[in-house]
């Protein structure tokens, strides 16, 4: 592989809040000369499939991905895990249990939300994915009760007020069954008052990883922190885009050379 390829390893499609189905995700990511991407949807690996599928007519790597939610020492987190096999029983399982969790979460939001006068209804097309709480936000744009997502999430979905929380596995257990699946796992946009105490807490229970570079903040003091947090913890670096539809996709396009043993442990 030379080391020009162009990588992204945090890509969100229509399976969990992402705008663009995988196949379109796909389409945008070789149209942007991207060459290796991972499909990460919330807890789902529902749009992995089509979007290998759509890479192998277009010339895209698509490799398995999940941005998969957990529970370490108190605080949610999030773990891209990549390059596991789809099909693995127990992730699967896992995976399903952290849905169900986000479905009745949901629920129990617009329960709360409609008793204090801000009613709301979730689409029949909205529960064929992995809900989100942008889909919660994107119910109270078209109730009238917000003006964008911004908006919801600054008035109704931010706090605890009405927001339900999800019951998640905790991190050892997501680690060890992603690795079980034969993938890594990689903490996902670390918090900066967060990481100094939850990086080292996660390398004792099998970290692979930390995402060093996000199009938030590329080549900034924070990544270049993570970056020396990676390399202290003997961590592999890695990095994505988050894209969720919005933007132009490929903005931030890793270098091979950048990631290159993370390239060579999922591609």
């Amino acid at each position: 592989m030379p080391g020009t390829m162009r990588c992204d390893f945090h890509l969100h499609t229509t399976m969990s809040d992402g705008r663009a189905t995988p196949e379109n995700l796909v389409f945008r990511a070789c149209a942007r000369d991207l060459d290796l991407i991972a499909v990460t949807d919330h807890d789902t690996t529902a749009g992995v499939e089509a979007a290998q599928a759509e890479g192998e007519e277009l010339g895209v790597k698509v490799i398995p991905g999940v941005e998969l939610s957990a529970q370490a020492e108190g605080a949610q987190i999030h773990l891209i895990c990549l390059g596991f096999d789809p099909r693995n029983q127990a992730l699967e399982a896992l995976l399903a249990r952290i849905r169900r969790s986000r479905v009745r979460a949901s629920r129990e939001t617009l329960d709360a939300l409609a008793q204090a006068g801000y009613g709301a209804a979730m689409p029949e097309a909205e529960k064929s994915r992995s809900l989100c709480r942008p889909h919660l936000a994107d119910a109270l744009i078209r109730a009238g009760h917000a003006r964008t997502r911004p908006d919801a999430f600054n008035k109704f979905l931010a706090s605890d007020t009405y927001r339900s929380p999800y019951e998640l596995p905790t991190a050892e257990e997501a680690i060890a069954t992603v690795h079980a699946a034969g993938g890594v796992a990689i903490y996902a946009h670390p918090r900066h008052d967060e990481i100094d105490v939850l990086a080292p807490w996660l390398k004792e229970r099998g970290l692979d990883g930390i995402e060093v570079f996000r199009a938030s903040f590329p080549s900034s003091a924070r990544s270049l922190y993570c970056e020396e947090t990676a390399r202290r913890l003997d961590l592999m670096v890695a990095g994505g885009s988050d894209w969720h539809g919005l933007g132009s996709l490929g903005q931030l396009a890793l270098e091979r050379d950048l990631v290159a043993p993370l390239v060579e442990r999922v591609a």
